[in-house]
């Protein structure tokens, strides 16, 4: 009974194995059917992509003109649509009947030529026949030469300028007037030296305003004024002269042009004119009675000299030309004892101003006058 039993237990698992047996040989040669459909499809594939690319090739030196006549830029007889040389063509497909489903396939590898996927796999077990249709060759045009571009005589003329713009293209650019420089900033800085005692940058900064207005009045007169001051009567005298024939009732031109006639020793032709000058107003008495002095002094009027000199003194006692003159006319009148005096009020007043060589005749002369007076006192005594 055992034995029984186990004989159909054998039998049942024998029926049972072998439909999976059958199945899975038959799945062996479907999948084995499948590889080998898969490989002549790529081949095909690769087959086509190939010619379609010797075609476009070989049109391409055809149309060039190295085709076997020899011709250039021979044309199609019917051209196919054309695209732009630089897309890539698309490569034809090929026409497949009726496709079953399909199983995944590899990635494609990419070339030159475009991706062309692989062929759909049958469901049949054999692969129907296909297809093979022929690369439609690719017309690729020529490019047009480069012409020079040329206006049309109309388009000339319309974009000519006008004949006025013309005309003033033809002059000459006008030049602008030239920045006029004018005087009066240079005679400000000019009357800036003279306050501060700058005499020389004073004369050279009135010469810079002679060049730009010769006519300057008040430039001529303040250089005649530092003339005077530095004794150059002579340039002075020639300024102060030129001045009062321009402006003979200028009081400045006419002190000026008195003193430089003391200085040139025309002391008889100053007089009149100091004399106007103290006559108006506001009138610089002291530079006035000072220079009277010194004319009258020049006319061996010793004694009047004296009394202006006095007059001047009253109103600027510490002045030490005016204590000089003092002492000299005092010195010409023999006035001994007032012309020691003033001597030495001069030395004190002088200082540092007096050099050593000054100081010294100076002393000199105090020590010569000094005896002369001792010697009076004693001949006065004797009996």
């Amino acid at each position: 009974m055992s034995l029984l039993n186990d004989a159909l237990r054998k039998k049942e698992s024998e029926a049972r194995s072998s439909p999976q047996v059958e199945a899975a040989a038959l799945f062996q040669g479907r999948r084995g059917r499948r590889l080998g459909k898969r490989y002549l499809a790529a081949g095909i594939c690769a087959a086509l992509v190939l010619l379609g690319a010797a075609g476009a090739w070989g049109w391409r030196h055809w149309h060039a003109g190295d085709g076997p006549d020899g011709a250039l830029g021979a044309q199609p007889a019917a051209a196919a649509p054309t695209t732009p040389a630089d897309e890539p063509m698309p490569a034809p497909q090929p026409e497949v009947a009726e496709q079953g489903p399909t199983a995944p396939t590899p990635e494609p590898i990419p070339t030159v030529a475009p991706q062309v996927a692989p062929a759909a796999q049958a469901a049949e077990a054999h692969p129907l026949p296909m297809r093979m249709p022929m690369p439609e060759p690719v017309v690729i045009a020529p490019k047009p030469e480069a012409k020079p571009q040329t206006q049309s005589p109309s388009a000339a003329v319309r974009r000519a300028p006008p004949a006025s713009m013309e005309r003033a293209a033809a002059q000459p650019p006008a030049t602008l007037p030239a920045r006029r420089i004018t005087s009066e900033p240079l005679y400000q800085k000019a009357r800036l030296f003279q306050r501060q005692g700058r005499t020389p940058e004073a004369l050279a900064m009135y010469r810079e305003v002679l060049k730009i207005d010769p006519n300057h009045f008040d430039t001529r007169l303040n250089m005649s004024s530092i003339y005077l001051e530095t004794g150059q009567f002579d340039q002075a005298y020639a300024l102060a002269a030129d001045l009062h024939r321009q402006a003979p009732a200028h009081p400045q031109a006419m002190l000026n042009l008195a003193i430089a006639q003391v200085g040139c020793g025309r002391a008889a032709e100053a007089l009149p004119l100091l004399d106007r000058v103290a006559a108006l107003p506001q009138a610089p008495l002291y530079t006035i009675y000072f220079h009277k002095g010194v004319a009258l002094r020049q006319l061996g009027q010793t004694t009047a000299a004296i009394a202006w000199y006095r007059k001047a003194e009253a109103l600027n006692p510490g002045d030490g030309r005016l204590l000089f003159n003092l002492a000299l006319a005092y010195d010409q009148d023999q006035a001994y004892d007032q012309a020691v005096d003033y001597y030495l009020k001069y030395m004190q007043a002088a200082k540092e101003g007096l050099d050593a060589a000054g100081r010294g005749q100076i002393q000199g002369r105090v020590r010569a006058l000094q005896a002369e007076l001792a010697a009076a006192d004693n001949g006065e005594q004797k009996p």
